[in-house]
């Protein structure tokens, strides 16, 4: 008996292996294929191996990416793919060939390595860029140097996706883990009402169009990048550090209006309470009646914020509502016309100190004076919202110009408003 057991449990070992090495093969082919694909567009993708193990995660590691266009390789320790055991591998082999989605999947990329090199210099690094280097100087955004500066020499990010069907696709649980090592961890849970009929992929991306927003938590937790931020611009302004975090603080807002919105004083003093102690904080936001995903496609920044009313609770604070409201135009004008004077008032101090409205500096920058007679000049404009545009100045008028651009394989003609640009750089022909 004993001899039949010990038989039995060698041949399940030995279907288990055979098995793990099929599986292993299947996932290698894949990643090849992936790769002569890359090759064929002008890029690269290198890796050591392909690895199950026995918790059921596929694992691929030591990836060495290189894409067209990006001017250094990414590297990547280990990109996984997470089946929740053994027998989810299998599961997930089957699942795929009825054109099932799994219950529930993970896949997750660890020490993805971007080198400083490949960001641009114009910095940016998105939306949030442009909140944090408000009041540094008169930076819009953060540059490759200024990370260097902070004692950055790479970024080094993880970031792990789960999602989760409950009642075989009535329900969706998507979460989304990202941590910017020495920076910040973020994340975000999302809960959908699908009424998917099935787990069925075409049903389920069909039920997608139309999946219904119940809740989203964000949870946002500082690595010491506020500390480096905030060391960083005092050097940089020659203010003391009190001195610096109300002209950041005032600055702050300032990006608010950009965008159209106000910051209420909750939200204000909330992240005052950040600044001081710069640890953790979390929004909640659960929309207000049914909200679908097509109900937000062209709605409204008001009616967004009616829709979707959020809490916010800082360094585990209480929850408190986050008071963040649209402009109305009227106060967006008036906005717009006092930067504009402030614009103004800054070109007339520099022509006074002998800096005519003609002269650039070093780098090639231009005042707003120098930029309203650029016709038919190629210049790069950096705006408030981080974003950088190139292109020929088109035509001039009184509150904006019309920049001619090079996109998609044409030429379009963009109006830019005077009082959204804050740099302007004259370029070469």
């Amino acid at each position: 008996m004993k001899r039949i057991l010990i038989a039995i449990l060698l041949l399940v070992a030995i279907a288990a292996l055979g098995g793990h090495y099929y599986y292993e093969r299947q996932v290698e082919q894949r990643v090849d294929s992936a790769a002569r694909l890359l090759g064929q567009m002008g890029g690269n993708l290198d890796y050591r191996e392909v690895v199950i193990g026995l918790s059921g995660d596929i694992r691929v590691e030591d990836i060495l990416l290189r894409v067209p266009g990006m001017p250094s390789a990414v590297s990547i320790d280990r990109a996984s793919l997470h089946t929740g055991g053994l027998m989810g591998v299998h599961r997930l082999a089957m699942d795929a060939r009825e054109q099932l989605l799994p219950t529930r999947l993970g896949v997750s990329f660890d020490g993805i390595r971007i080198p400083l090199s490949s960001v641009t210099e114009s910095g940016n690094l998105g939306v949030t860029d442009s909140f944090a280097a408000a009041g540094c100087g008169d930076r819009t955004a953060f540059s490759a140097l200024d990370i260097v500066k902070m004692g950055y020499s790479e970024f080094v990010m993880d970031t792990r996706v789960d999602y989760r069907l409950v009642g075989d696709g009535e329900l969706l649980n998507l979460t989304v883990d990202t941590l910017m090592r020495e920076m910040n961890n973020t994340r975000v849970e999302m809960d959908f009402s699908l009424g998917a009929p099935s787990r069925h992929a075409p049903a389920v991306a069909m039920a997608m169009a139309n999946a219904q927003l119940l809740s989203v938590v964000i949870d946002y937790q500082d690595k010491g990048y506020a500390q480096r931020v905030s060391a960083f611009c005092t050097e940089q302004t020659g203010l003391d550090r009190e001195a610096f975090l109300a002209q950041h603080l005032s600055a702050w807002q300032d990006v608010w209006h950009q965008f159209g919105l106000t910051a209420g004083p909750t939200l204000v003093d909330g992240y005052r309470e950040f600044l001081s102690n710069p640890d953790q904080f979390r929004v909640q936001i659960k929309p207000s009646g049914s909200l679908h995903a097509d109900d937000l496609s062209g709605m409204s920044t008001e009616l967004m914020l009616y829709y979707l009313p959020m809490q916010l609770s800082v360094n585990q604070g209480p929850m408190k509502r986050l008071d963040l409201s649209a402009m109305d135009e009227a106060e967006a004008q008036a906005w717009r016309e006092a930067r504009r004077e402030r614009t103004v008032d800054s070109d007339s101090e520099a022509e006074q100190s002998g800096d005519t409205g003609q002269a650039q500096d070093d780098e090639g920058r231009i005042t707003m004076e120098a930029l309203r007679n650029a016709k038919d000049a190629t210049v790069e404009l950096r705006l408030a919202n981080g974003r950088t545009l190139e292109g020929v100045v088109h035509s001039v008028g009184e509150d904006r110009l019309q920049l001619q651009r090079f996109q998609n394989g044409g030429y379009v003609i963009q109006p830019v408003d005077y009082a959204d640009i804050v740099e302007a750089y004259l370029l070469g022909d």
